[in-house]
């Protein structure tokens, strides 16, 4: 296999809180199979400490794939601090080294494509992807008085003060016109996949970003959040890093890395791979575009069992297919799981609850009786 030059690995980190994922999936998780976007791979291996018995990461790209696949044979080798290191989260290794280690366990193409790609590795491979550079770019032109009141903003204890902070020190001219170039659809569009539903957004994408970000910052202190920190920063510190580097939770991934199986798959198909309880779908939703969107919901109700449960995160919007209202639910707690959500780019997280058949006839029914009395009446 032969990589041209416009292939780039498009995210080399997961951008969705894994926390949140692991609580709205953990009642439906133990001994059971779960199907995970893989992505860069984070929020899948994060799904190894709910016990499930098997966790199934697909993806349509082989290069997200890749990433998720050097990763597990990091854990499956290296040491929590080994793992750090290699990944690119502090210093204190030959990660090329580290790497000739690790090659002989990965799979052909995941082999190819980083045996082409030394500069990643040599980097730290969390650091590569289209979407992290784009960060990087977009922290570099940060004003430099909003630079010195992010640092400030961790350090106050009240909601309010640090709301006043961003107000009055952050959101000035300068951060405005930053903003409205680095949160403009075209600027992420560059540097992220053609997102879909940019197209028919019928608010400004500026401004909804823009107050995102302010509540993001001034809810909690920013340095609790791995992706508050990485973006501010341009890496995790010690005390932000996402859940499945958590020294606490390396031993139970690492051990469970056997459970983990990687397909490249378009979501649509996944029940061809059998049945699951769980689903992490990051925010497929917006990509596949309304024309796409019965379908891949329909393949994933044919690999779902009875209360399964189907997480997901909408940007700017929610739908559900009308054909399947009467065998899904959204379940509440959903919305209380995204007010703690710590990556502070999303609208809303969703939780829908496959129901089983005795639901969805009485379902059905209730409807019938519904529209007989609306006809008599």
């Amino acid at each position: 296999m032969s990589w041209g030059r416009k292939s780039a690995l498009h995210y080399s980190c997961v951008w969705e809180d894994a926390d949140v994922l692991c609580h709205a999936l953990e009642p439906v998780a133990q001994g059971r199979r779960l199907l995970s976007i893989s992505s860069a791979g984070d929020n899948s291996l994060a799904l190894l400490t709910l016990d499930p018995c098997e966790v199934v990461a697909i993806d349509i790209d082989p290069l997200q794939l890749a990433a998720l696949d050097l990763r597990s044979r990091a854990f499956e080798t290296l040491d929590h601090a080994g793992v750090l290191a290699f990944l690119g989260v502090h210093e204190g290794c030959d990660r090329l080294a580290v790497y000739q280690r690790l090659r002989p366990a990965l799979a052909e193409p995941s082999r190819v494509f980083w045996d082409s790609t030394p500069k990643a590795v040599h980097g730290g491979i969390i650091h590569f992807g289209r979407f992290e550079r784009y960060i990087r770019l977009f922290r570099a032109i940060f004003p430099r008085r909003a630079r010195a009141a992010f640092g400030r903003l961790a350090e106050v204890s009240t909601v309010a003060e640090r709301a006043r902070i961003y107000d009055e020190e952050c959101d000035g001219f300068f951060w405005r016109v930053v903003t409205s170039v680095g949160f403009s659809p075209k600027a992420i569009s560059t540097f992220d996949y053609h997102r879909r539903y940019f197209d028919d957004v019928t608010v400004s994408v500026v401004r909804a970003m823009r107050a995102r970000l302010r509540h993001a910052l001034t809810a909690a202190p920013w340095t609790t959040s791995p992706y508050l920190t990485y973006f501010l920063t341009g890496n995790y510190s010690p005390g932000a890093l996402p859940l499945y580097l958590r020294p606490q939770y390396h031993g139970t991934i690492s051990s469970r890395i056997h459970r983990l199986s990687l397909r490249r798959l378009d979501v649509a198909d996944a029940a061809s791979l059998g049945r699951f309880s769980g689903f992490n779908l990051s925010n497929i939703f917006e990509y596949v575009g309304p024309a796409a969107f019965d379908t891949t919901y329909q393949g994933l109700l044919a690999a779902s069992e009875d209360e399964a449960r189907l997480a997901y995160w909408c940007t700017f919007s929610h739908q559900t297919p009308r054909s399947v209202s009467s065998r899904v639910r959204s379940l509440a707690v959903a919305a209380r799981l995204h007010e703690r959500d710590r990556v502070g780019s999303y609208e809303s997280f969703h939780i829908d609850e496959v129901c089983g058949e005795i639901y969805s006839q009485n379902f059905a029914g209730l409807m019938n009786t519904m529209s007989t009395k609306r006809v008599a009446d």
